[in-house]
């Protein structure tokens, strides 16, 4: 059946390889708009965070990608391997979106223009596509360990949200930060 390949490594190798070259096309885009917005970008607490995060979750897409494709591992290993990374990027995240406060106790430090307050329903849909693939990587991983549940089938929708993530933040890098 279908979802036996979930759980064979080897058989995801084209898709392994595909998000290897598009989450360095990507890293490209978002790197492009980080620089030509450079000193918009850095003069603003969450404009920084949510490039960082942005970086996390393709690098997360391309260092999984690159486990998927290293030969003969067990469904194990590879399980093992992800669970790493999807723990590592969803703490790095979490961080990220959590709001601070100001050294004097306040709200959050800001910038007047570009750390405006952001809607709660696009904070919810970041926080959604964002932490919902570290989730769905974790699940892929727990899903290999066990032997059954879909096993990569679940990295693959983990992969979508965050190109989703990835691509807003890039957009709003990009487009966005110049309204």
């Amino acid at each position: 059946g279908g979802l036996v390949h979930g759980l064979n490594p080897g058989t995801w190798e084209s898709f392994a390889l595909g998000q290897v070259g598009a989450s360095a096309a990507l890293f490209g885009l978002l790197f492009v708009g980080i620089s030509i917005n450079l000193r918009d970008v850095l003069s603003s607490r969450t404009l920084v965070n949510r490039a960082a995060e942005a970086v996390l979750l393709l690098g997360g897409i391309l260092v999984a990608a690159t486990a998927v494709l290293v030969p003969r591992q067990t469904r194990q290993v590879v399980g093992i391997e992800l669970a790493v990374v999807g723990v590592v990027v969803l703490l790095s995240v979490v961080a990220l979106q959590r709001e601070r406060p100001s050294a004097e106790g306040g709200p959050p430090a800001a910038t007047p223009a570009l750390d405006a307050p952001v809607p709660t329903s696009a904070r919810v849909l970041r926080r959604v596509l964002s932490i919902g693939a570290c989730v769905l990587v974790l699940v892929a991983a727990a899903s290999l360990l066990a032997g059954f549940g879909g096993g990569l089938y679940w990295w693959a929708g983990a992969v979508v949200l965050a190109y989703v993530s990835a691509l807003t933040s890039a957009w709003v890098l990009l487009v966005e930060i110049l309204r």
